[in-house]
């Protein structure tokens, strides 16, 4: 099924008479039969998506609202006249595509001046698997039970009970990720995440940006440059490599394994622990209450401030405390420096 021409005149007609008349324009509901092994996918620059998942659903329907800019020079307000939205279907690939002017030169002036259309677009219907690549705006994806791939240059993702692998790819922006069962994968250069309620692995890439994770379920992976880290009430693996982030850990349960090169790590942990921590120049700070594990903290230049009763040795190149805790848990921490410092409480 194609549309494109039918839907195409209807918004050349609104795009017309929106530059003197209105400032929304709101089309008619599209609708699309959903066949067995169907995926959705979404291609578009700027405004917002809403997902709204319909049990026991065979037609997806498409609620499309488009708002213009104001105050435009009349160049622009005809460069609007060649924006078109496009639902087709292509083999098992359901498509809705947003696409602006053809010519490069008509962007130039499209991207200094942020003058673009906004589409709203409502997607009701079963859940499918589905990829979006959409420039700026908001994606809302609910109780989806389907996975998704989404990527956003600049904008914000709320994402809650989805049941589903989910890969993410943002630029810069925030995401709400809460009560997900899936895997987790998500890439991005500088943005707010927050993640909670986690039964899957984690698999989180956040250069310069502010990274909390809360009661996950799974293995987690993160590697950064600057900004924090932020971990609490989480079960399994913990591997994190970073430059000049600041790493926070607190009521974990399960393996930790860290580097880091000029960042302060953090770790307050109950229980039996397991942790190795490599650093340059960043402090690592440990908190082992009621822990009788046995240690082995060692610096190069660093200072190391850890309980008297454990063995001190200056080798060569390095100095180095060890012995076991007097608590009842039991585990094993290994922690060494170049110039950071060390405390143990």
């Amino acid at each position: 099924m194609n549309i494109m021409s039918k839907f195409s005149f209807y918004i050349f007609i609104g795009l017309l008479t929106s530059s003197v008349a209105a400032e929304v324009i709101e089309y008619k509901p599209l609708q699309m039969t959903v066949q067995n092994k169907d995926r959705l996918f979404i291609q578009g620059y700027a405004g917002k998506l809403d997902f709204q998942p319909v049990e026991n659903s065979q037609t997806l329907v498409i609620t499309l609202k488009q708002v213009n800019p104001t105050n435009l020079s009349g160049k622009m307000k005809s460069l609007l006249e060649e924006w078109m939205f496009v639902m087709d279907r292509k083999g098992s690939q359901i498509r809705l595509v947003i696409s602006g002017p053809a010519s490069r030169k008509d962007w130039a002036p499209i991207v200094r001046q942020k003058m673009m259309p906004q589409y709203e677009l409502v997607i009701r219907g079963p859940s499918l698997p589905i990829k979006v690549s959409w420039w700026n705006g908001e994606v809302h994806l609910r109780n989806w039970k389907a996975p998704a791939e989404l990527k956003l240059l600049d904008g914000k993702a709320f994402i809650e009970g989805m049941e589903g692998d989910l890969r993410l790819f943002e630029e810069r922006g925030s995401v709400s990720l809460r009560q997900h069962k899936g895997l987790v994968n998500i890439g991005s250069y500088q943005s707010q995440l927050v993640l909670s309620d986690i039964v899957g692995d984690v698999e989180l890439e956040n250069f310069a940006g502010q990274s909390q994770i809360v009661r996950v379920k799974g293995a987690v992976n993160y590697q950064g440059y600057k900004g924090t880290l932020r971990l609490s009430d989480t079960e399994g693996d913990i591997h994190f490599d970073s430059r000049q982030v600041m790493v926070h850990l607190e009521k974990h349960q399960g393996d930790i394994k860290g580097k880091s090169a000029q960042g302060k790590v953090d770790l307050n942990l109950v229980g039996k622990v397991n942790v190795d921590i490599r650093s340059q120049e960043g402090d690592v700070a440990l908190k082992l209450r009621g822990s009788g594990a046995s240690v082995n903290l060692g610096s190069k230049d660093g200072l190391i401030y850890a309980p008297s009763y454990l063995r001190s040795t200056n080798y060569p190149t390095i100095k180095v405390k060890q012995g076991r805790l007097r608590g009842k848990d039991q585990g094993r921490v290994f922690v060494r420096t170049d110039s950071g410092k060390i405390l143990l409480r």
